[in-house]
């Protein structure tokens, strides 16, 4: 018979098991060296080992030694670049687990359906534990030139559990893409991009980064001096067990982070950078220790590696719902999407659900018909902050779905223009409640809220 499916939101961390192994790297051994990693067991718990930076002081002598540990892998130890192994331009993504299978059926869908756009895409994941080979085996009989990729499966990473934050980069590294465009498994496209890699910033610099909102920031003050950089006046260092800040004005001296829901690579003109941000992404020090997330290391990897990256010039709009708050008064605005542009044009490209990542379809639908995700859009200038507006502190209408999990947080703007969204994006949002309705209906998916024979994996694997 069928029960009701468990709506706890458990979170995936990593404990270090062993000292550390030389594993090799690339796509079968003929790429040479390893690089030095830490075997990492994936846990499901309380978060007493989770993956996100821990404590507030950081010995000085553990900063050292992990300095020369990287000063040495990047002079001694990157492997040769692997010719003959790497080919064509193409979208590279991570699904896993019902929450991020769902993520990325839907922004494939927009991908291909509404975008038109014809990449090649990959998709890894992580090994049976993540997805079952009746999804797998759907989305290769039901979406063109998409290929689903078992990253557990790859001869070098045979003795490593790389899951989280790791899985971006070691997709973008043994993606069969020699330049990639890295899409976050909650990103989609306004309209297609065949030619993004003929963009001028991209040619030129063969790697393309975007900003994130200014207040935003992921780093410490003992990363900056880690990596050899002046700490400005204006930054504001984390509190104990605060993983991210978000102080209420942005500092002028305080440059903008990057925001990776989006990047572009080359990989041959960028091997050394490539290898430097894998390297800190596998060892749990520079994760639990510098960064919150990926996004920031790539940014260091570039300067680890004395590379450049072109960034894109145009700061990210966000895309959400206005509507009255709590005392029925004042019309505000909370965003759960940041837009970005293209690389070379002041045209929107590119939609990361950042609050709204639809990661469960059933919490959608639970009352009906699914309440509007954009009916408005933001935009401030590059030193104009955002504020983390909780569920509960604005009315339901603000948050997409129907539970905390789905989305329990939105991006209210200090200062911002904000306009009704146009008919393009009102068509984008009605495709996107038809994909939902798609997955929602499929035999593998719970979509009703309900387990049974058919769907017990993603009931089991939220």
């Amino acid at each position: 018979g069928d029960v009701d499916v468990q709506q706890q939101q458990q979170q995936l961390h990593f404990e270090s098991e062993d000292e550390g192994v030389d594993v090799g790297v690339g796509l079968s051994s003929s790429l040479g060296m390893g690089i030095p990693i830490h075997n990492f067991v994936a846990k499901l718990d309380d978060g007493s080992s989770a993956i996100y930076r821990q404590d507030n002081s950081i010995n000085p002598k553990l900063l050292k030694e992990w300095r020369g540990k990287m000063d040495t892998f990047i002079a001694n130890k990157v492997p040769p670049y692997p010719e003959n192994t790497y080919n064509g331009r193409g979208i590279v993504m991570t699904a896993g687990r019902r929450s991020y299978f769902t993520a990325a059926f839907v922004s494939l869908s927009e991908i291909r359906k509404f975008a038109k756009c014809t990449l090649p895409i990959e998709v890894f994941y992580g090994g049976e534990e993540e997805m079952p080979q009746v999804a797998v085996d759907y989305m290769h009989e039901n979406f063109e030139n998409i290929r689903f990729v078992d990253i557990t499966k790859i001869p070098a990473l045979k003795n490593v559990d790389m899951k989280g934050y790791q899985m971006k980069i070691a997709a973008i590294y043994y993606s069969s893409f020699e330049e990639v465009l890295w899409l976050d498994s909650d990103n989609m496209l306004l309209e297609s991009v065949d030619t993004i890699f003929e963009s001028k910033l991209y040619q030129k610099f063969g790697a393309v980064l975007w900003p994130d909102v200014c207040n935003m920031i992921s780093i410490r003050r003992e990363t900056m001096e880690f990596f050899g950089e002046t700490v400005p006046k204006g930054f504001t260092q984390p509190r104990q067990g605060k993983r991210t800040i978000w102080p209420y004005h942005c500092s002028k001296d305080v440059k903008n982070e990057i925001e990776t829901g989006q990047v572009m690579i080359h990989k041959e003109r960028h091997w050394l950078a490539m290898n430097a941000i894998y390297f800190m992404n596998v060892n749990e020090f520079f994760l639990q220790t510098l960064f919150h997330g990926d996004k920031m290391t790539f940014h260091y990897g570039f300067v680890v590696a004395g590379e450049k990256y072109g960034l894109v010039p145009y700061h990210p709009g966000m895309l959400g719902v206005q509507g009255k708050d709590l005392n029925g008064k004042e019309e505000v605005f909370c965003g759960n999407t940041l837009v970005h542009r293209h690389p070379d044009k002041n045209v929107v490209t590119f939609f990361h659900r950042n609050s709204a990542k639809i990661k469960d379809i059933g919490s959608y639908f639970k009352n009906g018909p699914p309440k509007a995700v954009w009916t408005h859009a933001a935009r401030q200038g590059l030193k104009d902050s955002w504020n983390l507006v909780f569920r509960g502190e604005l009315g339901s209408e603000f948050f997409a779905g129907d539970d905390i999990p789905t989305q329990g947080e939105c991006l209210r703007p200090v200062n911002a223009k904000v306009v009704p969204v146009g008919k393009r994006i009102h068509e984008m949002e009605i495709a996107l409640f038809s994909y939902m309705q798609t997955l929602r209906d499929l035999p593998f998916y719970p979509g009703y809220m309900k387990c049974n024979a058919q769907n017990m994996f993603f009931c089991k694997h939220p």
